[in-house]
């Protein structure tokens, strides 16, 4: 868990997919890993070669996630709104 101080603001969301086994038809997330505008990251799980980096367009800040899930988070993206 992270506490954002004041002004403090989520610039980019770190997601890794990857396949559990070689007989699995759809990847799962294995990392996340958020950065913030004073510089300060949480992450969780184990990177993988396959990554995407959701970053804030200028003005705008990181203010949820969205995704899907089963037995296990299968998808996660960013959800931008205006910097407050």
């Amino acid at each position: 868990m992270i506490t954002l101080a004041q002004g403090e603001y989520v610039t980019a969301l770190k997601v890794c997919r990857d396949y559990r086994s070689d007989f699995e038809f759809e990847s799962r997330v294995f990392y996340a890993r958020v950065a913030t505008s004073n510089g300060r990251t949480i992450e969780v799980g184990t990177p993988s070669t396959k990554c995407t980096t959701h970053s804030a367009p200028d003005g705008m800040a990181i203010v949820g996630v969205h995704g899907r899930s089963g037995k296990e988070i299968d998808g996660l993206g960013a959800i931008y709104g205006p910097r407050r």
